[in-house]
Parts: structure tokens; sequence; C-alpha cells
């Protein structure tokens, strides 16, 4: 069911602006490791590195957008004091926005919750890059906001019009070329913020509703199956002498 603040921000967004999100925002692709590097990465888990390159994958996000740190590709630094000069530029960090460029098309807006760990990459001695197919958005801050560009890119609308970009069938694929040329709308920074503050309420109120109701069912279950206790046995043969008690 559509929220009925949902309308409200539609019609904010007819009245705004529309630009290429070139012209917004810095893209550039993921970071695709050497054969060398892929190389060390199979002796990560028998050698410990103080120094490690972290590979962020599409599937090392869960679905509320949190990076799953455990499940990260890692590869160790050969000498303890690494020249990181040539992944600095590929190094993520809080602000930015990735965007899925094979199968499904997904928009994951790095903040700090997305980020939060128990280590900072800086303690841990390494670099956080994604790796492979992901579309790396900077927006310019003084144009578009990271949080209500990532919503927008996860709209419905626009997944649609994404879509009809896509080349192959098997594994459907995203050029980078139309992800510059996407056309975006684009409110004033006031708006868009206020639009992203919405939409977060929205998303909590939801997550809360749903634990509600899984919360209500798990006790409605608990009841019933204290007052029944015997539900469930019927076409059970009772024992042999009879006793049919519990």
């Amino acid at each position: 069911m559509k929220h009925p603040m949902e309308s409200r921000i539609k019609n904010i967004l007819n009245d705004s602006a529309v630009r290429r999100l070139e012209e917004c925002a810095d893209i550039r692709v993921g970071y695709t490791p050497s054969n060398n590097e892929h190389r060390r990465s199979n002796l990560a888990p028998q050698v410990e590195y103080q120094y490690c390159i972290y590979l962020l994958q599409p599937s090392n996000i869960d679905r509320s957008g949190v990076i799953e740190w455990e499940r990260l590709e890692k590869i160790p630094a050969p000498q303890p004091k690494t020249d990181y000069s040539v992944v600095d530029t590929h190094a993520l960090h809080e602000g930015q926005v990735l965007l899925c460029l094979r199968g499904s098309i997904r928009a994951v807006h790095l903040s700090y919750k997305s980020l939060s760990q128990k280590r900072s990459l800086s303690e841990m001695g390494g670099r956080l890059l994604a790796s492979g197919a992901w579309a790396v958005i900077n927006p310019k801050p003084k144009i578009l906001s990271a949080a209500y560009l990532c919503w927008q890119l996860n709209h419905p609308s626009l997944i649609e019009r994404l879509k009809s970009t896509q080349i192959g069938s098997a594994m459907p694929f995203l050029k980078i070329a139309s992800v510059r040329d996407l056309m975006v709308t684009v409110p004033s920074l006031e708006t868009q913020n206020s639009i992203s503050t919405i939409v977060d309420l929205i998303e909590t109120t939801s997550a809360l509703e749903t634990k509600r109701t899984q919360l209500l069912r798990t006790m409605l279950s608990s009841i019933l199956t204290t007052q029944n206790p015997r539900r469930g046995a019927r076409g059970v043969k009772p024992p042999p002498n009879g006793d049919t008690s519990l």
C-alpha cells in the first residue's frame, strides 16, 4: 500500500529541475583486482597480514544496506608498509552511492549505518574497494544529497528506466554510460534532505510494523498451543491399553 506522503513527494518532484546525473556527480566504475592480487587473496585464510585491501561485492551487503564485513574478500599486502597510492583513488568512503551494474539493479548509500563496524579501516590497516560491476557515484555536495540520490535510484520508476538500457539476457548489464546519461530530478538541497528524512521515517515505521505483526503472531501461536496442547494429534491411534491421558 502506498504511503500518503509518497503522493506529496511526487508533487514536489514534478516542479523540480531535471538534470543528467553526470552533471551532479562524479561517476566511475568499480576496482578490478589484478591476477596477482587474486592469487594473494587465496593466501588470506592461511596467513595473517597486517595490511589488507577489502573487496566489496553486491553479495556482501544485506537487505538493509549494511556491509557484512566478515564475508569480504581480502587481498593481503606482501609488505608491512604498502604503497596505497594506486588504490587510494578507488577507496570507498562515507557519502558515496554504489549502483550495481550487473543483474538486479540496486543502489546503496555508504552512510555511517552501512559502514558500521567494530574497528575503523585505518585501524585494520587497509582500504575498502568496490570490486567488479559497480558504478561508484560521488554526488557534488552543493547540488545533490547522497541519501536522496540513493532513494531516487531505488525508486521503481527509475529502476524501470535503467532496465530498459541494460544489455544481455542471462545476466543483464548496465553500461556506465547509461548511468552518466541518466536524467534525475534535482530539487533544492533543503527539499532533498526533507524527502530523505521522510523516506527514512516511512521505512523505519514499516520495519517496526513488520516486527510488531511477527511478535503478535508468535504470541497468538503460543496462546493457542497453551490452550490446546493436543492440537495436531487428530488421527493418532490411542495406546493398546486404552489409556488416552497425556
